[in-house]
């Protein structure tokens, strides 16, 4: 899924993705859901840091300091790959790094266009509930992501909302959270300048792009292979 709205047309791109995607976000002429594709560009400016660091408000599982391994996830809500990444190879991970000391597997926010921004902003509702509400909006992306409207946009996620504990008024509080919707698109804009990212999912190991299609046992052998050089090295045991 191309990163359009950064450079072109929201409604090409709505037209795009609905065609190679069985039309699982349909942005018609309503302005109010096209609206929504302008708080993308929303926050301007330089960013600094380097390519493993992790945020203090990353959704983090496994190592949280010093990790020999740094696998960060980029993915927008409503990219049908994003769910299948989601789903198989990276729950995987998870399951086998979990409560690992020399790997971090990190979730970030690359929203591609107004619906999913504000799905993020949704799952950032209680940083406790964020992994829960990550896991529950790939899970249910058929059901609400087929919208036209916002006002149909914010029904259907009020009842993801219920689902995952939250109430309506505190859901409808974070969608509309500008500071919330700032701090999702810095940390876009982070991934966009320090990797150039052209598409998502997006996936960085180590500080290195690698294919978002590759297979499990591929990816898992680059792991291990990681670990074990960290592990031999005697700067590791400083």
């Amino acid at each position: 899924m191309k990163k359009k709205l950064f450079f072109g047309s929201v409604a090409v791109f709505a037209l795009v993705f609905a065609y190679l995607f069985g039309k699982n976000i349909q942005i018609g002429p309503d302005p109010a859901l096209a609206g929504l594709e302008t708080e993308i560009n929303a926050v301007a400016g330089e960013v600094s840091g380097d390519k493993n660091e992790i945020f203090p408000d990353d959704l983090i599982y496994g190592a949280k300091e010093k990790p020999a391994v740094t696998l960060i996830e980029y993915a927008s809500f409503t990219c049908p790959h994003c769910a299948h990444l989601h789903q198989t190879v990276m729950r995987t991970l998870k399951k086998d790094y979990a409560t690992s000391d020399n790997v971090a597997i990190i979730y970030r926010d690359f929203p591609l266009d107004g619906a999913a921004l504000k799905a993020a902003q949704l799952s950032l509702c209680e940083k406790s509930k964020q992994g829960g509400f990550v896991d529950l909006l790939y899970a249910k992306q058929q059901e609400w992501t087929r919208i036209k409207t916002k006002e149909e946009l914010y029904e259907k996620l009020y009842k993801i909302a219920k689902i995952g504990g939250l109430s309506q008024e505190k859901a409808k509080d974070c969608m509309d959270s500008v500071p919330l919707r700032d701090k999702i698109l810095e940390k876009q804009r982070h991934g966009d300048k320090m990797f150039a990212i052209t598409a998502t999912p997006t996936l960085i190991l180590n500080g290195e792009k690698i294919p978002s299609n590759i297979q499990y046992d591929v990816l898992k052998k680059k792991i291990e292979t990681m670990i074990k050089a960290r592990t031999a090295s005697p700067e590791a045991n400083k």
